[in-house]
């Protein structure tokens, strides 16, 4: 019924304990791995996969030096499921949820996207089997009439709408070929997010849908100033901005000259205020003297620096959402949510 795309890196142990939490909680369908792991890893997740007894159908591929994006589009031909989601090895999903998400695009053909709640934990450098803290990660939905509100919508609000389940002959557009030098948080997420959103409107449902791992180990996107001087950034903009402009103007049935420069101009919000966000960010807390200083004052400043660093978590966070709560049987989020936390607490252990 429905096909995870997964690329992945040097993360054998996220893989398995994936597939591990995917067969205990009933998953239907089948998982697709793109592997551009170093021998050791590939060849751990390899030696588990062929093992591995499960209902679902499982395939990994040798990607080296593949960058996510690419991994989908080599992946996507081998796709047999009607609904489709591109999802990395650390974000765990909730089986019963991925049910609801389809019967909703089953009755809502005027969606493209479906997902739902999203919860981030903060796994600490030091052990993988452990969470320290848990907070809401913010998704919103879009619900515009047209493509080209839904676009505008999302560029100047920017939401990572990809983490929804959609209909695989709506998926695979997300992923075009690219050359082979291509920035890659276009590719992996800008352009999918705004593909998805030109496609139709996006549905959060009040259901837990996924938890994000926040670790030492993950690949993050440089700053968008970084980006911007790499020499394949413009003809990467370029080439995503006219993609996108192409399925607009299809989907709302106006010429391409029309809605150019309304796509290029929504694309100019997204970054206009990337760069004014990193300019307050960083004004109002890593270069605020008060804060420096009461870090410095600290034993052992530097490891909580890059600890700071390395993690994205708001400094208040709704009580449903804390970790208390969603462990309490009271929570409407318990029951979905025990799952993902023994899986992730409990110590790997490789067994059929």
């Amino acid at each position: 019924m429905i096909s995870l795309l997964m690329p992945t890196i040097n993360r054998s142990d996220f893989i398995i304990k994936y597939l591990n939490y995917l067969k205990e909680n009933g998953f239907q369908g089948q998982v697709l791995i793109g592997d551009s792991s170093g021998h050791e890893h590939f060849c751990a997740t390899k030696n588990f996969v062929k093992d591995f007894n499960c209902k679902f159908e499982i395939k990994q591929y040798s990607h080296p030096d593949m960058y996510p994006y690419q991994c989908i589009n080599h992946m996507s031909k081998d796709i047999n499921c009607p609904y489709s989601m591109f999802i990395p090895d650390d974000d765990i999903l909730i089986p019963n949820t991925l049910k609801r998400c389809v019967s909703f695009l089953e009755a809502n053909p005027d969606y493209s996207g479906v997902g739902g709640v999203a919860i981030a934990c903060n796994i600490p450098f030091d052990d993988y089997n452990k969470i320290n803290s848990v907070w809401r990660y913010s998704v919103r939905e879009l619900d515009g009439e047209t493509a080209t509100d839904r676009v505008y919508d999302l560029m100047r609000n920017y939401s990572v709408v990809a983490h929804s389940l959609a209909r695989t002959e709506q998926f695979k557009k997300r992923f075009p070929a690219h050359a082979d030098n291509y920035d890659m948080a276009i590719g992996n997420e800008l352009l999918p997010c705004a593909v998805l959103a030109a496609q139709g409107k996006v549905k959060m449902l009040n259901d837990l849908f996924v938890i994000r791992q926040i670790h030492q180990r993950r690949i993050l996107f440089s700053t968008i100033f970084d980006r911007i001087l790499q020499p394949h950034w413009a003809t990467s903009t370029t080439f995503a901005i006219e993609y996108l402009a192409g399925i607009v103007a299809e989907i709302d049935s106006i010429s391409y000259d029309e809605v150019y420069p309304v796509v290029k101009e929504a694309w100019f919000k997204y970054l206009f205020q990337g760069f004014e966000k990193s300019n307050k960010v960083k004004k109002s807390f890593w270069r605020n003297p008060d804060f420096r200083s009461a870090i410095k004052s600290i034993s052992g400043s530097r490891e909580i620096v890059r600890w700071l660093r390395s993690v994205n978590f708001p400094f208040f966070s709704k009580d449903d959402f804390m970790m208390p709560a969603l462990l309490s049987p009271s929570s409407p989020y318990h029951k979905d949510f025990m799952p993902v936390y023994e899986a992730i607490t409990k110590q790997l252990v490789i067994t059929q």
